[in-house]
């Protein structure tokens, strides 16, 4: 079975920011095509949503929390009945602590 997935607005909001970021200190391709391959990595959670290495460190406070990884980066999602919901999208080289404070401001 395929279902949809659904990239939070808060997690729309980091792309763009990577997006920027990438533009604005290397080149707008290289940020275009970072974040389409970020996108890309989700693509398996479709067919295979439980797929995606579980996060103890997120679950503990948010349920079953999953993760992708392209290159650095971490793209954390939620495994529900009808769809799989792309939650964050971050560096994974990021401070843990400035992480932590971002999630809890979440509403999940």
């Amino acid at each position: 079975m395929v279902i949809p997935i659904q990239f939070t607005d808060f997690s729309k909001s980091k792309l763009k920011k990577i997006h920027r970021y990438y533009s604005d200190n290397v080149s707008s391709a290289v940020a275009a095509k970072l974040v389409q391959s970020i996108i890309s990595s989700t693509k398996i959670l479709a067919t295979f949503p439980k797929s995606g290495k579980q996060e103890l460190f997120y679950s503990d406070r948010y349920g079953v929390v999953r993760s992708v990884q392209y290159k650095s980066f971490k793209v954390l999602y939620v495994v529900q009945e009808t769809r799989v919901s792309v939650v964050n999208i971050f560096d994974a080289r990021r401070d843990p602590e400035v992480l932590s404070k971002e999630m809890i401001k979440l509403k999940m």
